[in-house]
Formats: C-alpha cells, structure tokens, sequence
C-alpha cells in the first residue's frame, strides 16, 4: 500500500484512520485530528493534539518494554500549521494508529483504548492517572499477552543475530537520511524548474511573439495585434511539455521521499524496542542474581 496515502488497514473487526484535522485557538493556535473507527467493543470517534499522540508513544513504550512501538512524526516548532504538512503528519498520524491496530494486545490495552475513547479533554492527565506497573508488573503483563514466549530462553546464537541486527539498524538509518535527502532536493529542483518554465511560457514567450508579430511581421497571413496586452496562446508542443513537467515534478520522487522517511521512523521505533530489551534483560539479571544471593 502507497504510504503517502491515508490507510485504513485493519485488524480483524477493526476498522480505525485519522481524518479531518481542526485548526483551534488556544494560547496559540494548534491542530486536533479526529481518530474515528469500529472495533469489537464499537464505534469510536475522538479528537487529538499532536502532543497526546506524543504521550501515548511515549507511555506505551514505558509500558510495553522491548515491543515495537510504531513511531510517529517528529516535533516541528515552526511550520506546523502549514497546510500541506498538517495533511503529511495526518498520513503519518493515521499509519501509525493502523500499525497499532494491527499489533491485538498493544491495541486493547487500557492505555490505547484511554486514548480512543476518552472524553477527556486532558488526555495527558487521564493517562497519568493509570496505575504505575513496577518491574514484576511489567513482566507479567508481557507474559500474560505473550503466553507462547514464557519461559523460552534465547540461544546465544540468537542473541548474536539480534545484536548485529541492532548494529545495523544504527548503521541504515543515516543512509536513508542521505536517500530521503537527495530526493527531497530533487523534489525541490523540479518544482524550481517547473515555477520557471511557468513565467517562461505564460509572460516571456507570449511577449517575445508579440513584439515579433507587431513590430516585423507585415503580411496578409498575419496582422497587427489591436491591443498591445493581447499574446498568442502557447503552441500545442508547449502546452505538451507543460502538462509533461507537472505530472513529472508532482510524482516519483516525492512519493520516493515519503517512503525513505516512513522507513526511517520504522527503523527508529525498531531501535527503540531493541533498546528497551538490553535494558530490561540487564534488570532480569539484577534481580536474578539478588535472589540467589537471599
């Protein structure tokens, strides 16, 4: 599926996407998508800040140590209320509730469907009011929504697989930077191009013809134009060339660049769980090895 557009992938019965985002006034003005959609418990429809999906991510991987989490855009301070990057952080915004939808456990758990089906207008608030899980907390949980894994060690061969896959996870994301870069420039070099072929066929041609035909031109086939503001209609190859330029410049690459991006945030919530799991299995240890020391 194109990443560039809206998904409304589901998981099983469910059915979820954020849509319509709302320009609001606060303190400043900010923006509040709509999260809506159909699940085994029903229909929902809320409305979110860009900050409460923050805090959710941020929550989830607290909650959920060593699970992909998918990422979410990153913070823009400035530019944010641009149209056209409210509508890219909306795609992004809504493949990551999908990707969520498509992972049950992490879905229904309480912190997810808080923030789906909470009225409340401080979501950030209501998520801080969740019970606290200490470390056996967390590692219940785990067991409980993965009862296949408990009790399976890994072999040391595997722990060397995931260690290298970590390393080169570091080592692929500055390279997609570097792809996603080189077609955003390309992005922006043809849309330079375009704006000035634009001025070149509808005000440098037209006048160079118009001086050609009044000021030269003094046959039978071809007349004085009356009024001095009238131009000649591009020819057809030009109108060829111009429709040409636009479907080139509105294609290719910038769906290229959206799809580098996409895969940078894939790599970045990979790294996240990666990390998240040499940290707690360092705690297993620790705690491990105090109970053989009681």
């Amino acid at each position: 599926m194109n990443p560039g557009m809206l998904e409304s992938v589901m998981y099983s019965d469910t059915q979820i996407e954020v849509c319509d985002p709302i320009e609001k006034e606060g303190l400043k003005k900010y923006i509040v998508y709509c999260i809506k959609g159909m699940d085994s418990r029903g229909a929902f429809e809320v409305y979110r800040r860009y900050s409460d999906f923050f805090s959710l991510r941020k929550e989830m991987l607290r909650r959920w140590p060593g699970i992909y989490i998918p990422e979410i855009p990153p913070k823009k301070a400035v530019g944010n209320m641009n149209k056209d990057f409210v509508e890219k952080r909306k795609q992004q915004l809504s493949r990551f509730v999908v990707c969520i939808s498509n992972q049950e456990n992490i879905y229904y758990s309480e912190e997810f469907q808080l923030f789906i089906r909470s009225s409340a207008q401080n979501f950030e608030k209501a998520l801080d009011q969740l019970p606290r899980l200490s470390f056996s907390g967390l590692l219940s949980r785990l067991q409980a929504a993965f009862p296949d894994l408990v009790h399976k060690e890994t072999s040391t061969e595997t722990e060397l697989k995931i260690s290298q896959f970590a390393m080169f996870v570091k080592k692929i994301k500055s390279q997609l930077g570097q792809f996603r870069d080189m077609a955003k420039s390309i992005c922006q070099a043809k849309q330079q191009f375009q704006e000035t072929f634009e001025v070149f066929q509808t005000h440098m041609l037209p006048e160079y013809e118009r001086i050609c035909i009044t000021e030269y031109v003094r046959d039978e086939q071809f007349e004085p134009l009356p009024d001095e503001r009238k131009v000649l209609p591009a020819t057809g190859f030009l109108q060829e060339e111009r429709q040409s330029r636009s479907d080139i410049s509105s294609t290719g690459f910038q769906h290229l660049e959206t799809v580098f991006q996409q895969e940078i945030l894939s790599i970045e919530a990979m790294n996240d769980a990666l990390q998240a799991k040499m940290h707690y299995e360092g705690l297993k240890r620790k705690n491990e090895a105090k109970q053989k020391d009681l």
